[in-house]
């Protein structure tokens, strides 16, 4: 996973489709510390965090070696653009534009051809998102729009480096009171 945060992603994703093995790539220590607590409360043995800055991904790992590439750009506080250690409170996703070209290329640059990833992305941004798949030749092959209480809020898309006829597309629609308590399905702290 580019940019784990608290790893809430990983492991949602570990807990669905049981990996044999997933790289949490994080450059924030202090994220670093709540994802192993978040490991360990799960008593996974399978997630590893990595304290790196995903623009420097290229310097550590083999181009294409990727099976799956998770990615949730970061949250920052709303009024000090910081990280900020809790998703739910006044953040929102920032990024420059050069971050979300870079971002893009290392996915490209990781992910074997074979490979997905997920990108979750804000909905009133996904259009530049789009540049960049094109940019960097990377295919849709799916993506839901999520709307939280009847308001188009985030997008999940699935991208490959091959071409597919058929782009598929769902929605999901959540109400508050699931994401406010997201620990009566997994024990993240």
């Amino acid at each position: 996973e580019f940019g784990g945060g608290t790893g809430i992603c990983s492991i949602l994703f570990n807990f669905l489709y049981e990996f044999k093995k997933i790289l949490i790539i994080e450059k924030i220590s202090d994220f670093i510390d709540i994802i192993k607590k978040n490991i360990s409360e799960n008593k996974l043995e399978n997630i590893f965090p990595v304290n790196l800055d995903i623009t420097e991904i290229d310097k550590h790992f083999g181009k294409e070696t990727a099976d799956i590439i998770i990615f949730n750009p970061p949250y920052r506080n709303i009024n000090k653009f910081r990280p900020s250690i809790d998703p739910v409170r006044t953040t929102m996703h920032y990024y420059s534009p050069k971050q979300l070209s870079c971002f893009i290329e290392k996915i490209n640059y990781l992910l074997n051809p074979e490979g997905h990833a997920y990108i979750i992305f804000l909905y009133a941004s996904k259009s530049e998102l789009e540049s960049e798949f094109i940019k960097n030749k990377l295919n849709v092959i799916k993506y839901v729009n999520i709307y939280l209480n009847d308001k188009p809020k985030w997008v999940i898309f699935v991208i490959s480096k091959i071409k597919t006829r058929k782009v598929l597309f769902s929605n999901l629609f959540l109400s508050n009171d699931i994401l406010s308590s997201p620990e009566k399905i997994f024990s993240f702290k």
